[in-house]
């Protein structure tokens, strides 16, 4: 079903597909497990970074295929202009690819060639064309195996039974790396990626690294014998390059002075060595290479472990790996293997500003260790957990602020319509067009036929003000106080100014200071202060006077701090006197705070003993259908001052 067909769907074919979206939960767990495996590889991280840091880069790749199948550089090619030559020697899957890139000749030159030692045509193995892949029981990546070596397209026996019956020997031109370079009238070479089926240490014996010194270079390693690896790592190496082995490829970084816009990518080659045994010289695995008895043994004890520990599930896990990986399409995958959505441009000056080096973030961050505070004692926000999921750039992509249902991105477009629909329903004031979405800093936003762009911020925002609207009636109230606390980012007071005409005040405190560095700046962005503003924490005792904020919010903050943390933030609360509070537990309507330790304690008592009686209890999505189906079982806790 198209988004225009979801838009006019009448409500009991929404209803049977929420249905059917309901029972994936047995399948949730698969699905996520390879999402945040995808998420985690090494190459996707370090791919990314390295074309943050080179929007304008050119490339080589040796062994392009159709420049589709998985090719880990067409996202980037398409989207941040890259120019380069993408190199293909097997005829028929040469003709996708320039259907594939033809339209790109203003920047990207395909060659019919195989990079050899000598100019000229050397014999190439490869398998024949076939008209349907599923037809015969063919894997899809049947025509991704040529080389010139027939023991290696060979070796595939194992998925291809036939595969000596397939085999084809055609003769192919032939030129040296350097002849390529020449041709082509190269002077500078960023990145080359190659993908040779066995002949990788062959193509990178034939680069002249001195005189073209890519920062970065990829080869596929899975085909190389335990010696070759070991060689080609050496070589390499020698000549000035550091190397991180993950899944079937080594990644290769030269070591020489980086530019300044590529410091963020070295200090991501530091965090992966890191998270990476494989990247250490003393590593199991590479004393493993070079003893091949000792390997085989190790290996099959490790195939022996995993079957073990996976049972039953083994088959199905890797069905659904392979089918993921076969079967989404380049938007699906980019929703798969990103954190945040960068089609879209940053602001001229957020490179600049949004840095761990900006000297008011390194401000904030001595500010509040000098505090003493227990607000300031880490329990889930803690430095791991900044540190692997924040990049201050696209704060409002998926990180510790947001979450944005990615298990599945079909599944994902499907729940952000069924969201969209639900706050449209209770939405008299049409607040979800007139707040809008713009998909800026990283945020996942969707397009439907007959609503504005959707965005996980946009809804929720839009929701709890409805909820704050109809017990307190903030949206016409004049000379409107509120007081946020765990503001994040400031998603709530962004959207606050665009919706209450009469606020007066929308004060933002938060412990952690990169969230009052992000805030203090998305706001000032947004043009939005005042009548929001943002206190630091080391300030705090200037914020207000007793009696200034009609309410105080907090949204899924307490739930993340320790007991002390909530218990210092109410004494606060206390102190203002402020008449309602809106607390958003992350656990039901349970209110646990959450120790360093991970134990969980009860902090209803504190509130209680601040002066505060419940007086509202509502569910955050109040359709069991879609609080099932979006897995958001919160509720709305609203208390008043009773004394």
């Amino acid at each position: 079903m198209t988004a225009n067909e979801l838009s006019s769907a009448p409500r009991d074919r929404v209803d049977q597909l929420v249905t059917r979206a309901t029972s994936m939960p047995a399948n949730w767990y698969r699905t996520y497990r390879t999402r945040r495996y995808v998420q985690s590889l090494a190459g996707v991280r370090l791919l990314r970074e390295f074309e943050r840091a080179n929007p304008h880069a050119f490339f080589i790749q040796v062994g392009s295929n159709d420049g589709e199948q998985h090719d880990p550089l067409r996202a980037a090619i398409l989207r941040r202009r890259w120019h380069g030559i993408m190199i293909e020697p097997v005829p028929y899957v040469f003709r996708r690819l320039q259907e594939n890139y033809g339209g790109y000749a203003n920047r990207i030159a395909l060659e019919n060639v195989a990079i050899g030692e000598r100019d000229g045509h050397l014999p190439f193995y490869h398998l024949a064309p076939v008209a349907d892949y599923e037809a015969e029981g063919l894997p899809q990546w049947y025509d991704g195996i040529g080389s010139f070596k027939r023991e290696h397209v060979l070796k595939h026996v194992t998925h291809i039974p036939d595969v000596a019956e397939r085999l084809v020997c055609i003769e192919v031109p032939s030129l040296t790396f350097e002849s390529l370079c020449h041709k082509r009238g190269v002077e500078r070479v960023d990145l080359i990626h190659i993908d040779a089926e066995g002949s990788d240490f062959d193509v990178i014996k034939l680069i002249d690294l001195a005189r073209h010194r890519p920062r970065l270079l990829v080869y596929e390693h899975y085909h190389l014998s335990a010696a070759e690896q070991g060689q080609c790592r050496l070589h390499l190496e020698t000549h000035g390059y550091d190397t991180i082995e993950h899944g079937m490829d080594t990644w290769c970084l030269s070591l020489d002075e980086p530019d300044p816009r590529e410091q963020r990518l070295f200090e991501l080659w530091q965090t992966i060595k890191r998270e990476n045994p494989d990247a250490a010289r003393t590593s199991l695995r590479r004393v493993l290479t070079a003893q091949p008895q000792l390997r085989r043994v190790a290996g099959k004890a490790w195939r022996t472990l995993k079957r073990f520990a996976e049972g039953s599930q083994r088959a199905e896990i890797q069905y659904w790996m392979d089918f993921m990986l076969q079967h989404t399409t380049p938007t699906e995958w980019r929703m798969l293997t990103e954190a945040y959505d960068d089609t879209g441009p940053l602001p001229a000056d957020a490179e600049v500003e949004l840095s761990a080096k900006n000297p008011r973030l390194q401000s904030l961050r001595d500010e509040y260790a000098r505090s003493g505070l227990p607000v300031t004692v880490p329990s889930v926000w803690n430095e791991d957990l900044l540190e692997a999921q924040l990049d201050l750039r696209y704060f409002r992509g998926e990180s510790p602020y947001v979450w944005h249902y990615r298990e599945w991105p079909r599944a994902m477009i499907l729940k952000y319509f069924i969201f969209a629909e639900y706050v449209r329903r209770r939405d008299p004031g049409n607040l979800l067009e007139r707040l809008g979405e713009d998909g800026a800093f990283g945020c996942w936003a969707f397009d439907y036929p007959g609503y504005p762009k959707i965005s996980r911020d946009l809804l929720d925002s839009v929701n709890e003000i409805l909820f704050l609207d109809r017990h307190l009636g903030i949206l016409e109230r004049p000379r409107l106080r509120v007081l946020d606390i765990g503001a994040g980012y400031g998603r709530t007071a962004h959207r606050m100014v665009q919706a209450a005409p009469g606020l007066d005040d929308y004060c933002c405190v938060d412990a952690i200071p990169e969230s009052t560095f992000i805030c203090e700046y998305y706001l000032r962005h947004r043009g939005c202060a005042p009548p929001a503003r943002v206190v630091p924490l080391h300030e705090i005792d200037r914020a207000a006077e007793p009696g200034h904020f009609d309410r105080a919010v907090n949204i899924h903050s307490f739930s993340e701090c320790t007991f002390e943390a909530v218990s210092w933030w109410l004494a606060w609360v206390e102190r203002l006197r402020i008449p309602n509070l809106l607390i958003v537990p992350n656990d039901r309507d349970e209110l646990l705070a959450f120790e360093s330790d991970g134990s969980r304690r009860n902090f209803r008592p504190l509130v209680e003993a601040a002066g505060y009686e419940l007086a509202v209890q509502e569910p955050v999505l109040d359709d069991p259908a879609v609080q099932e189906l979006l897995r958001v079982p919160d509720e709305f806790l609203l208390f008043r001052r009773t004394v």
